[in-house]
Order: structure tokens, then sequence, then C-alpha cells
């Protein structure tokens, strides 16, 4: 399959609007990439139409990378147009267990906890090294995992 080009849509709209009685900030974004429908036939070109056993049912496609530059972009341009943020930069990644899903940070900030609802595992992340410490085994589909302070 051949790698699709996509950009930001001229008239991308990021917009925020308040909600309910606590007027809670809901951001908008229309128009993010100039040629979804180009994007949904792409996906649909190599798309699994049965869910694997691991996993919710539903449409699996690999992203063109343009996509997620775009979404990126879009996204940061967003976030800093609604709450006045620095560039959202990735300063890295770390390899962790497959379908990594939840987060969950200690308190202090030095571990991340990610939920990896494809191997059916805990992942614990040194935060500062970047590293994936261990993957711990729990039980099918790991979800909402939090962190306690015990005294």
């Amino acid at each position: 399959m051949s790698e699709l080009t996509l950009e930001t849509h001229p008239n991308i709209d990021i917009r925020v609007e308040h909600v309910g009685a606590e007027r809670i900030p809901l951001l908008i974004i229309d128009n993010l990439v100039d040629r979804p429908d180009d994007l949904v036939a792409y996906a649909a070109s190599d798309c699994t139409l049965a869910a694997p056993a691991d996993m919710y049912p539903g449409l699996r496609a690999p992203a063109p990378q343009s996509y997620l530059e775009v979404l990126r972009k879009g996204l940061t341009d967003a976030v800093n147009a609604a709450y006045s943020l620095p560039d959202l930069k990735l300063n890295g990644n770390v390899k962790v267990g497959h379908h990594p899903d939840w987060l969950t940070f200690t308190p202090d900030g030095k571990r991340l906890y990610v939920a990896n609802a494809g191997s059916n595992s805990v992942s614990v992340v040194d935060v500062a090294a970047r590293k994936e410490l261990l993957q711990i085994p729990v039980g099918q589909t790991p979800k909402r995992n939090i962190t306690a302070v015990l005294p």
C-alpha cells in the first residue's frame, strides 16, 4: 500500500464552547484534514473487519504517517488556541506491551503505569529514563489503573 499524503485543511475550525451549568470547556475541531474521503479509502483498503480475540470489535486500520502529523499539528494548534499552552512536542517514547491504553502516574511523577490491553499486562515505566522496568501480568484487558499512597 502506498503512503497517503495529507495536509491540514485550509478551513480548519478550532473553537471552545462552554457547556453545562459548570461551563466546562469543550474543544471542537472541524475540518482537520484536507481530504477526509481519501483517508477513509486508505483505511478501508487495508482494514480488518473481524475483531482480534483480545480486543474490542471494530475496524483496525493503520494510520498513514501524514495523518499522524496532521493530527499532532491540529491538536497542538487547537489546544494552544483554547488553553494558551506551549507547543506540544514529542520528547520521546517508550516501548511497552501491546495496545497500551490507560496511563497512571505515581504521585511523585517518577513512575508511569500503562495498562496493555493486548498483552494483558501493566507496564511499569521509569519516566526520567523513559524505560520500561517490567511488565506485570494481570487479568484480561486491564483498564482504569490507579495509584494509591499508603501511610
